[in-house]
């Protein structure tokens, strides 16, 4: 732990130790410079869309409004936040051809983001309204980062979590609904410092799947797998709520264990080597 007014370390909790090497780096790059990192939040989800500051924010917002400083990106955005240090892209709304172009060199340039994208968003069809964003993706420049996301929805009735469904003459029953997954410790990457610390399931609601795809200079790395009995599952049916018998009946295989969550590393290309649009 970094008290920032002594810039003296006092705790370095053992249990830690393979992240030790991480946790020396984050600490010196602290004391380096002690301002708060700023995060470029760019989302279609009106949770999303505020600092962190409003009671109606989501809570991640809230919490990372105690060590970062948010900057919320407006939807017909023709410049990023000043200073920026990471993008934080949640669900997006589409995005146009500069608008693509400036997340693009934003990565070439300072290479930090966190990027969730959603075939179809169980979040934003609850919120409603006409102009609701079902799925999301970012075109050109998802190549650049060797990801390919094909909107399909992953199912696996190994990790499906129990849901109430109707059995027929006024009776209720719980099965396993495979769009709900529940990711364990287990299926997780250990070495990465995102996961190594998690020690419960992560939730997840009809979500995507990651494919690689090869591109010199890049790392890929799964950090989130579901077990290699999983398949995949039309989103548009996956939109529609359906029950986890027709899930099952309209499940395709997948080829083996779907990649939830990854993180990519190395040296990026651009998606408009012309330069802007």
């Amino acid at each position: 732990v970094l008290d920032r007014k002594t810039g003296r370390v006092s705790v370095l909790a053992p249990e830690r130790d393979g992240m030790l090497e991480y946790e020396l780096v984050r600490l010196i790059a602290q004391l380096d410079d002690p301002a708060p990192p700023k995060i470029a939040v760019i989302s279609s989800l009106p949770q999303l869309q505020g600092d962190g500051a409003g009671e109606g924010d989501a809570f991640v917002l809230r919490e990372m409004r105690r060590a970062f400083e948010i900057a919320p990106v407006d939807a017909d955005f023709r410049a990023l936040p000043a200073g920026a240090d990471i993008l934080l892209i949640v669900h997006p709304a589409p995005l146009n051809d500069w608008q693509l172009y400036l997340v693009d060199q934003f990565l070439l340039q300072k290479g930090r983001a966190f990027i969730a994208l959603d075939p179809v968003s169980r979040v934003a069809l609850a919120t409603g309204g006409p102009r609701v964003v079902m799925a999301s993706n970012l075109g050109p420049v998802l190549a650049t980062l060797g990801v390919s996301f094909d909107g399909q929805v992953a199912a696996d009735r190994a990790l499906g979590l129990p849901v109430e469904v109707d059995a027929g003459a006024g009776r209720r029953s719980v099965e396993g609904q495979p769009l709900f997954i529940a990711a364990p410790r287990a299926l997780m990457s250990n070495s990465d410092a995102v996961t190594s610390d998690l020690s419960r399931a992560i939730n997840f609601g009809a979500a995507g799947r990651l494919v690689q795809i090869k591109v010199a200079g890049l790392t890929f790395t799964p950090l989130v797998e579901t077990t290699d009995r999983a398949g995949v599952f039309p989103a548009a049916q996956a939109a529609l709520d359906p029950s986890p018998r027709a899930v099952v009946a309209g499940m395709k295989p997948g080829g083996g264990a779907q990649i939830l969550a990854a993180r990519v590393s190395g040296d990026l290309g651009t998606a408009y080597p012309g330069g802007a649009p």
